[in-house]
């Protein structure tokens, strides 16, 4: 369902990385200021060479 608002405001954050992984989170708000969307992540980063 699409937002009901002009605007939205996401806020990320990264509670832990290191090793080549990582721990997120990110909240949004409408212009209402209502908590509309939240979300938490692991992420595994991995690298090439070049």
């Amino acid at each position: 369902m699409p937002a009901r608002t002009e605007w939205l405001l996401a806020h990320d954050r990264t509670h832990w990385s290191g090793d080549g992984w990582a721990s997120a989170e990110c909240r949004v708000w409408d212009e209402d200021r209502n908590l509309v969307a939240s979300a938490t992540q692991m992420m595994l980063f991995t690298y090439t060479d070049g």
